[in-house]
């Protein structure tokens, strides 16, 4: 019984010291919105698609259509005007019927599809969080997804000035793999019209699916509130 009650508090202490090891483990975090580049694609982890195609260098803008947003643009006449900005002024840019709030990326894909792409750096579990955004005071109701390689793994409809999408979900990666935030056409009327989306949002590598600390430590806890009950079981009997 001496060598039971022993193994039970190591065990107890164990869970305790993984609870708060696990509490002060942080993987890496990729920020869609302060890791985003106007000027480098791909960037890092990111790359920036129109219509699942690369934005080249020649397609960089620096003050968009006079908004002091930088981003990518195809520069064409519109419904094929279709673009990604930045929007980190501290405060909302406002444009036409457009708002954008700050610490979001304005994504615009008129009669076409806008992405943003992040590869893994390495194989792991990702915890993706953030918003989309409906922008446009005529807001036209329109997709947004998140793909896996090309898979939706999770999707949405922006229908609405200020609506709001919200997403958190974990995903297993491999090194290489691919998550995609998209933006589609409309779907109604004008289907190029008024589809300006906001999107914040961050990815966290690292993240695993082991019982959070405040579990583990209950648990052990628990385990040793077990050992004054063993113990009296104990002398009892001897």
């Amino acid at each position: 019984m001496k060598t039971s009650l022993g193994c039970l508090a190591r065990l107890s202490a164990v869970l305790v010291v993984l609870g708060c090891a696990q509490s002060l483990y942080a993987g890496s975090i990729y920020n869609v919105v302060t890791g985003f580049s106007g000027t480098s694609n791909p960037n890092g982890v990111w790359t920036y698609d129109y219509n699942g195609t690369a934005y080249t260098s020649s397609q960089e803008v620096s003050n968009y259509l006079g908004t002091g947003l930088s981003g990518w643009s195809t520069g064409e006449a519109i419904p094929n005007r279709i673009y990604i900005l930045q929007n980190v002024t501290g405060g909302t840019v406002t444009y036409s019927t457009v708002q954008d709030p700050t610490s979001t990326l304005w994504m615009d894909p008129e009669s076409g599809t806008v992405s943003i792409v992040f590869t893994a750096p390495s194989a792991g579990i990702y915890t993706i969080t953030g918003d989309f955004l409906g922008i446009d005071k005529y807001e036209n109701s329109h997709p947004v997804e998140i793909l896996d390689n090309g898979t939706v793994i999770w999707s949405g409809t922006i229908s609405s000035d200020g609506g709001k999408d919200s997403f958190s979900l974990l995903e297993t990666l491999k090194a290489g793999g691919t998550l995609t935030f998209y933006v589609g056409t409309g779907s109604s009327g004008c289907t190029y019209c008024d589809l300006s989306t906001g999107l914040d949002g961050t990815i966290t590598e690292g993240a695993t699916t082991v019982p959070e600390p405040g579990t583990l430590i209950m648990l052990g806890s628990g385990l040793l509130g077990l050992i004054p009950m063993l113990r009296r079981k104990w002398f009892a009997q001897s």
